[in-house]
C-alpha cells in the first residue's frame, strides 16, 4: 500500500508487572525480590515485541536522552538468576501460595510476556495463577487489592518521575516504602536540576532494592498513517490537535 507510511515511535513506553504492595503474597519484600531476580528480560521482550528495533533493555525508568536518565540500580535489573530467586523465596514467608496474575489479551504483548514469565517463576519455585481477561475487567479488578497479586501494564512516558504511576502510593500497586515516598516528596519540592538528579538517582535505586514493581524493558510502538497526513506529533503518543490532510 504505497499510500500508507509506517511510523515507529521515538518516545518509548515500558512493559511492567505491578506488584500488590498492600496485601497478599506480594506484600512480602523478599517475594517481590524473588520475582524480580527470576526474570530474563531479553527473552520476554523478544517474545512480546519482536525484532530488536522495537524494544531495548535499560534499567533507567526515564528514557535515554532525558536529563534524569540514570542506570542506578542496574545490577537488580534483568538478573535472570533462578538460584537467587529460590534463595529469596526460602528466606521469605512464601509457602506455595498461588500468585494471582491479571493480564489481558486486549494488549497481546502483555499476555505474551506473561506466558513467557510464568515458567521462569515456576522454575524458581513460585505457583502462578495466570488470569487472562478483557482490559476493562482488569482495570476494574486492580482497584480491589484483595483480588490480585500482580498485573500486567504498559507504562507511558511521564515528563517527570513524580508523575510516574508505579511510584505512587495511591495508584494500584500502592508502593508505600517510607524512604521511597520521602524521596518522591523531596523531588516535588526541589527545582535545582543537580539536586533533583541526585535525589532521583537514590530514588530509582530504592525502587529496585525494594522491588516496588517490575520493569521488563522499553518498547517503541509502530503505527501507519496516510502519506498526505500532516501535523501530528508524539506527546508521547500521537496527538492530533493540528492534524490535517494535504491533497
Amino acid at each position: 500500500m504505497p499510500e500508507v507510511v509506517p511510523h515507529v515511535a521515538t518516545i518509548p513506553f515500558w512493559a511492567a508487572i505491578i506488584f500488590n504492595n498492600r496485601m497478599g503474597v506480594m506484600a512480602d519484600r523478599k517475594i517481590r525480590q524473588a520475582f524480580q531476580a527470576a526474570i530474563d528480560s531479553e527473552s520476554v521482550m523478544r517474545a512480546a515485541y519482536g525484532p530488536n528495533r522495537f524494544w531495548r533493555l535499560t534499567s533507567g525508568l526515564m528514557p535515554k536522552g532525558h536529563p534524569l536518565y540514570t542506570e542506578s540500580g542496574k545490577e537488580l535489573y534483568n538478573q535472570n538468576n533462578v538460584q537467587r530467586a529460590r534463595q529469596l523465596l526460602q528466606e521469605s514467608s512464601y509457602r506455595g501460595e498461588r500468585v494471582r496474575w491479571l493480564t489481558s489479551a486486549d494488549f497481546p504483548p502483555l499476555a505474551s510476556a506473561a506466558q513467557v514469565i510464568k515458567p521462569m517463576l515456576e522454575r524458581a519455585g513460585m505457583s502462578v495463577d495466570l488470569q487472562v481477561m478483557e482490559w476493562g475487567a482488569l482495570v476494574a479488578r486492580r482497584v480491589r487489592p484483595e483480588l490480585w497479586d500482580v498485573f500486567s501494564v504498559q507504562i507511558p512516558f511521564f515528563p517527570d518521575p513524580v508523575l510516574m504511576t508505579p511510584l505512587q502510593d495511591n495508584w494500584p500497586g500502592w508502593w508505600s516504602d517510607r524512604d521511597g515516598q520521602a524521596m518522591v516528596e523531596l523531588m516535588k519540592r526541589h527545582t535545582d536540576p543537580k539536586v533533583r538528579f541526585e535525589i532521583w538517582t537514590r530514588l530509582q535505586r530504592r525502587w529496585y532494592e525494594d522491588a516496588g514493581s517490575l520493569r521488563i524493558g522499553e518498547f517503541f510502538e509502530m503505527q501507519a498513517y496516510r502519506r498526505e497526513l500532516r501535523g501530528f506529533f508524539e506527546a508521547p503518543t500521537n496527538t492530533w490537535w493540528n492534524a490535517h490532510i494535504v491533497r
